[in-house]
Order: structure tokens, then C-alpha cells, then sequence
């Protein structure tokens, strides 16, 4: 029983136990397969009005009974409702501006991401603190192990809410984070300080997903691949290879209070994760439909 309960504890951890308390530098080149994504398209109603003109041709008949053919030029107004695909104008450098002079709820969003960098990279000396809260009633499986859950979750759960791991620096590869990340952000002035606030697109990785990148991975670190998670469960045979797994990353946001040398004081970065998992062994016991509900949060200063 101890036993199964381990590995069930391994399947709702082995996708979120991201390596947060590595040493190494996210500014560091990382190799290995990557899974980015893209912004998803955003649809919008419009009302559009056109003025369409035809030329109408009909056969009529005169006073003195003759026939003839008869065309004329007829305009009408339509009005119509459809869908166009909205995009964000793609902010650039070509308009440079001494930004910092000016207060920060004008900045654009390429000045907010550029101060937020910045402040990012004098803050190495701080001292960041994960968290892992599963939600109630959303860890589930199929197959060998599925009818362990109603006695493993408890267990899991409070392992999970005790996880706290401390590591140094600011999370999320964010020396690569750019306008086509975030999906809003908001700037302004709170006392002495800088209050950044950024909300990413979702992200969603597979099972060789890499911790610095992606939408998500860029603010906020993210599982770094099924192979190095699987590791660290050296007393479980997980066979991943041929697994269909995906991980999705959403609700993704960040807040921080950035002081006047430019470090970062306080910050909560936060988001969503629920990997889906089919086709995985552990222990030669097959999973499907296995999957929970993962809430995932960074904090420096404890928090803001």
C-alpha cells in the first residue's frame, strides 16, 4: 500500500517538481528539445457596413404594349456582423524613448517587460521560495493504480502543501521574455517603488517541454522535461518514451514591487499547471486519464 501511494505521489509530482533549487543560471544557454507557443489567436465581432451596387436588367412593357430592356444602376447599403482576427501591433525598439523619465503607467508594453529585465537582473541576491498546492478531487487515473486515488490523495495533498523549496534569483528564463509573452501589462508608481504587474499567454508543453521557455517558462519556471523529473524517482521504473503527456500552463501572473536601485523587494509570480497523462508505465503499471489540478507559486520578500 506504502508503495502505491509513493507512486501516485510520483505521478501528480513528476510534471510539477521543477528545478528551482538548481544552481544554475537561467541566463545560461540550455540545450535539448523545446516546446514554445505561440499567442492564441483572439477573434472579435465587428459590424461592417458596405455599400453594394448592381446593375439591374429587366424586360418591361410601354404604354403602346412594346417590350423593351431596361437597366439600371441600383446602390443599396448592407450591414453585416463577422469575426476578424485581432492582433497586437508588434511594439518594437524603432520608436526609443527615455521612458524612465516619464511615469511608468505610460509606459508601453516593451518598456514595462524592458524595466521589469532590468530589475530581474540586479535582483540575484534574492532569495525566492516555491509553493505546490493540488486542488481537492482532481487527481485522477485510469488503469492499474486508479482505484488507490480516494486513499493516496490526502496524503499527496499534504506532502505537496509542505514542499516549499528555496532557491536564489528571480524564476523564469526572463532574459528571453518579449512583448508576444505577455498577454497585459500595467505599470505604476506606489510610494518609493515600481509596481510591475504582467498576465502571460498560456503555454502548453509535452513531455520534453524546457524549464526557460515558452510564454509561460520565460516569466515563471516551468517543468524542465519528463527525463529530469523522472530522475529524481530513482526507485520507480517510469517509462515516459512513449507516453502521451501534455502539461498546461494557464493563468500565469506576476507581480512585483521594484525599489529605487532597481531590485525587486517583493513579488508573487503564480500560475495553473494540469498535465494530462496517457500511455505511462510506472513500476510496469499502465496510467491513463491521469491527471490533477496544480496550483504553483513564487515568492520573494514574502510575497506581494
Amino acid at each position: 500500500m506504502k508503495k502505491i501511494i509513493a507512486i501516485l505521489l510520483a505521478i501528480a509530482c513528476v510534471f510539477v517538481f521543477v528545478s528551482c533549487s538548481n544552481k544554475k543560471n537561467n541566463n545560461e544557454e540550455v540545450t535539448g528539445p523545446v516546446v514554445e507557443t505561440t499567442a492564441p489567436d483572439v477573434y472579435e465581432s465587428q459590424l461592417v457596413t458596405e455599400i453594394v451596387s448592381e446593375i439591374v436588367t429587366e424586360v418591361v412593357t410601354n404604354e403602346e404594349g412594346e417590350t423593351e430592356i431596361v437597366s439600371e444602376l441600383v446602390t443599396d447599403i448592407v450591414e453585416y456582423t463577422t469575426l476578424i482576427l485581432v492582433t497586437e501591433p508588434e511594439e518594437t525598439a524603432t520608436e526609443k524613448r527615455d521612458y524612465k523619465k516619464l511615469d511608468p503607467s505610460e509606459w508601453r508594453k516593451d518598456e514595462i517587460i524592458d524595466f521589469y529585465k532590468t530589475a530581474c537582473n540586479k535582483s540575484t541576491d534574492a532569495t525566492s521560495t516555491q509553493y505546490m498546492f493540488m486542488r481537492d478531487d482532481t487527481l485522477t487515473a485510469d488503469g492499474g493504480i486508479g482505484k488507490f486515488l480516494d486513499f493516496a490523495e490526502d496524503t499527496i495533498i499534504a506532502v505537496m502543501e509542505k514542499n516549499s523549496i528555496e532557491f536564489d534569483g528571480i524564476t523564469g528564463g526572463y532574459k528571453d521574455l518579449s512583448v508576444s509573452d505577455c498577454k497585459q501589462a500595467n505599470a505604476y508608481k506606489e510610494g518609493n517603488y515600481t509596481v510591475i504587474e504582467m498576465v502571460m499567454y498560456d503555454q502548453v508543453d509535452d513531455a520534453y517541454g524546457n524549464k526557460f521557455s515558452g510564454s509561460v517558462g520565460h516569466a515563471i519556471t516551468v517543468v524542465d522535461g519528463v527525463a529530469e523529473v523522472a530522475a529524481q524517482f530513482p526507485l520507480f521504473d517510469v517509462a515516459y518514451e512513449d507516453a502521451d503527456i501534455k502539461i498546461t500552463y494557464s493563468n500565469a501572473i506576476l507581480k512585483v514591487k521594484i525599489n529605487n536601485n532597481g531590485v525587486i523587494e517583493k513579488g508573487t509570480w503564480s500560475y495553473v499547471v494540469a498535465p494530462a497523462i496517457n500511455n505511462l508505465y510506472i513500476e510496469n503499471l499502465l496510467v491513463n486519464n491521469a491527471g490533477a489540478v496544480i496550483d504553483y507559486k513564487v515568492t520573494v520578500g514574502g510575497g506581494f
